[in-house]
């Protein structure tokens, strides 16, 4: 059941994109800046605004998702101030940067990771034949 392109594979697929995006987002990048506990970029996996920690209470259909670090941010909060959500990929201000510089961090995206999660739910399931005795 686990061979090259049954569902169970085309799962574990999707969630080793997700792991790998998200550790190198989570992990690798913010062991480089020092960035303290106090500080709202410190914690994207938080379901706020990480530029102004919340504070704004910015309603969730006015919120977008960063596609390379999960963090979310207000789209009045950020400067300049978006005037609606974009179409497609978006990145934060401290993962476009990085993203735009490094080609292996932009195959780490959550287009990638979206597409592999496509593959897992409409994978095909093996068929396993069952012999009858009689």
């Amino acid at each position: 059941f686990n061979q090259h392109g049954s569902a169970i594979w085309h799962v574990a697929d999707y969630m080793s994109k997700q792991f790998e995006r998200i550790y190198h987002a989570w992990v690798l990048d913010f062991r480089d800046r020092y960035l303290r506990w106090v500080n709202p970029a410190a914690r994207p996996w938080e379901p706020s605004c990480r530029q102004c920690d919340g504070k704004c209470k910015t309603p969730d259909n006015q919120m977008v998702l960063c596609d390379h670090c999960d963090a979310m941010y207000g789209i009045s909060c950020l400067k300049p101030k978006l005037k609606k959500i974009p179409k497609g990929v978006w990145h934060c201000p401290s993962c476009a940067p990085k993203v735009g510089k490094n080609h292996t961090v932009s195959i780490l995206s959550a287009v990638t990771e979206h597409a592999a999660r496509k593959r897992a739910e409409i994978g095909d399931v093996p068929m396993k034949t069952v012999k009858q005795k009689m």
